[in-house]
């Protein structure tokens, strides 16, 4: 029996906007896969993989995520963001609440989590390709636990020393004497003029801008700035002196 003209376009209609409102609830629905405790292992920046290193300290890094809420536990204290998760896009898409609003891309593979991120500047990334001069970010986290409850007491640090291991106290710092101290002050006060520099003073004052630039905005203002101009050449210095990390 043959339909109606008209009443197979209707089924037509029915099937497409059944779809999309299908879509839109899939979409409206925080991913339950995704809740819980993920620890990170390691991060992509500008083409170069970062161990997090965590038995000498520093670096250790969980991202508690459960339905609209993302909390970023490092050693300093947590950061409570707004998530917001479509995984009705492949790969997912996600978006944080933070103020300019951090727009990325997620796979899930069982307890295993690879997020892409971009600066705030830059539009969503659509895979997660990682090279020297691109603006995003990749990271990989493993999950330890579904339960993404946070501590009554919003004491994250036993989790911490859980997952990681008591934490190590940081190496104490080495503070400049006064004759290199007023040597530093004598290169920065060149700014602008003319070389030609030594190379011990191209050296001051590059990690003095990267200081001063991470200091105030974070790596990401340091690559953005002209500063980020003789990033190559400073991450050659800092192992020079000693300073690889």
């Amino acid at each position: 029996m043959k339909l109606p003209r008209h009443t197979i376009w209707w089924v037509l209609v029915a099937i497409v906007v059944g779809a999309i409102v299908v879509a839109r609830l899939r979409s409206a629905i925080f991913p339950p896969e995704l809740v819980g405790v993920w620890k990170v292992e390691r991060t992509q920046i500008n083409g170069l993989w970062h161990g997090r290193d965590h038995e000498l300290g520093g670096n250790r890094e969980l991202w508690v995520i459960r339905s609209g809420q993302l909390t970023i536990v490092r050693g300093d204290g947590p950061e409570e963001l707004k998530l917001k998760v479509d995984s009705s896009q492949i790969p997912g898409h996600f978006d944080t609440g933070q103020p300019p609003p951090v727009r990325g891309i997620y796979q899930l593979l069982g307890d295993d989590l690879r997020v892409c991120q971009s600066l705030p500047i830059i539009p969503r990334p659509t895979d997660f390709q990682n090279e020297l001069g691109v603006f995003q970010n990749v990271t990989v986290l493993h999950r330890v636990s579904t339960d993404a409850t946070p501590p009554a007491d919003g004491n994250w640090r036993p989790l911490m020393a859980r997952i990681f291991g008591p934490e190590k106290p940081a190496p104490s710092q080495k503070t400049f004497d006064a004759e290199a101290e007023a040597y530093v002050q004598r290169v920065m006060l060149q700014i602008g003029e003319e070389g030609p520099w030594t190379e011990s003073q191209r050296v001051v004052w590059n990690v003095a801008e990267l200081i001063s630039e991470v200091e105030n905005g974070g790596f990401h203002q340091f690559l953005y700035n002209s500063s980020g101009d003789n990033a190559a050449e400073t991450a050659t210095q800092l192992r020079l002196i000693g300073a690889p990390k």
